[in-house]
Parts: C-alpha cells; sequence; structure tokens
C-alpha cells in the first residue's frame, strides 16, 4: 500500500500544481474523517502537512516558481499512505473507528484518481512490451494535453474528480453535512 500509493503521487507529479493540489484534497478529506471521529493528534499531523502543502502550492502552481521533485512527492506520498492506515484501521485498540463502512473502500476512493491512474499506465506499458516503470506519456494529465484542454481546465478537471471520489467516499461513511460544516466554520475560526 505504502509503495503503491508514494509511486503514484509521484507518478501525478508530471504538470505544475497537480501533485500538490490532490495531496491538499486528500489531507482535507482525512482532515473531516478525523474530526467527525476526534482524534486530534493525527488530526495536528494532518494540519501541519496541510498547512505546508498549501504555502507551496502557491509556489507549483502554474507557471510554477519551484518544483517538487521526487522527494517532495515521495515525502507526501509516503504520509498520505500513513494517514490512511492510521485513519482507516480499526485494528488499533486506541482509536474506534468502527462506523466506517469499508477499511479498504474509503481510503481506495479519497486517493482513486491516484491509484487508478498509476494502475491503468502500468497495465498499458505492460500490454505494450515495456517494464511497469517506463516512462511515457500516457497519465491522465498527459492524455487531457492530447485532447486539447489548457492548463488550467486539465488541473480543473482532475481536482474536480478528486474532489467527488471524496465527497462519495464521506457520503458511504454517513460523514454528516453538520460535520463537514463545522468543520470548515472550525477551520474559519482558528485562521
Amino acid at each position: 500500500w505504502i509503495v503503491g500509493i508514494v509511486n503514484a503521487l509521484n507518478w501525478l507529479d508530471g504538470i505544475d500544481g497537480l501533485a500538490i493540489g490532490i495531496t491538499i484534497i486528500i489531507n482535507f478529506s482525512f482532515l473531516i474523517f478525523i474530526f467527525s471521529k476526534a482524534d486530534f493528534s493525527l488530526f495536528i499531523l494532518i494540519c501541519s502537512t496541510l498547512g505546508a502543502s498549501l504555502a507551496f502550492l502557491r509556489f507549483n502552481s502554474f507557471p510554477s516558481k519551484i518544483l517538487m521533485g521526487d522527494g517532495g512527492s515521495y515525502f507526501l506520498g509516503i504520509n498520505i499512505a500513513l494517514f490512511s492506515l492510521a485513519i482507516f484501521n480499526s485494528s488499533h485498540n486506541n482509536m474506534q473507528y468502527e462506523l466506517f463502512k469499508n477499511e479498504i473502500l474509503t481510503p481506495f476512493l479519497i486517493m482513486a484518481l491516484p491509484i487508478l491512474d498509476s494502475i491503468r499506465v502500468c497495465i498499458n506499458r505492460i500490454k505494450r512490451g515495456y517494464s511497469p516503470f517506463f516512462p511515457d506519456r500516457s497519465h491522465i494529465h498527459h492524455k487531457l494535453i492530447e485532447y486539447g484542454f489548457s492548463e488550467e481546465k486539465k488541473i480543473n478537471i482532475i481536482y474536480f474528480i478528486s474532489l467527488l471520489l471524496s465527497f462519495i467516499a464521506m457520503f458511504i461513511n454517513k460523514i454528516s453535512i453538520q460535520g463537514i460544516i463545522t468543520f470548515f466554520l472550525t477551520l474559519i475560526i482558528l485562521r
């Protein structure tokens, strides 16, 4: 799981602001799940990662002034992989997350875009007789370029898909609208 998530996020870092934006959406989703379960130690860790990501997005958006590189995407990938394991693993004695419908489906839905993109790319590379790690231009962001979308439109499309999948995960787990609104109001008040 950890190696797959790290590589999926690294492979998503192909255009300005994409990997960091997806990381922000994933971490916001994790925060809503943590906030609904009142585990504030993990909440603080995710908030610190999210804060650094939001600051970095300003300089990594198109046209970027700074690049994330492999080190940054690996760091963020391992963080979201470990956060997902900590949040959705009900075998922890000190965490009560039995209310989540499925320990595999929920984190998969939240991170489905990078996961499915990397799986699709690996399968296509193997079909063509290449190594799954052979670089090419078959990722989702490259496909949107082929369809003629501008830089801003393709980022917005990918962000929208990721947000939609996160909301589906919240809906499946019956995270209430009041809980989501309370979370955002708390962030605004703390700001």
